[in-house]
């Protein structure tokens, strides 16, 4: 189930892809985007119905995530 409670400033915590750990979320999307993350140009296929976010791990690195792979 997908968590539409999510907002920027939440803390959550997150796991695969060789990314765990836990962060901040500091933006949501809900449309098609591309972003540069840390060197690398990331494609995210957002929707109202599966947003997803833009997160700053605690140990300063940012990850993409959609909602239904970010834990409370």
């Amino acid at each position: 189930m997908v968590n539409h409670n999510l907002n920027e400033g939440d803390t959550v915590k997150i796991s695969g892809t060789g990314r765990n750990g836990s962060g901040e979320i500091l933006t949501r999307f809900i449309q098609e985007i591309s972003l540069e993350i840390d060197g690398q140009t990331t494609r995210v296929e957002a929707t109202e119905e599966r947003p997803a976010y833009l997160i700053k791990l605690d140990e300063g690195k940012h990850v993409i995530k959609y909602a239904d792979e970010i834990g409370g």
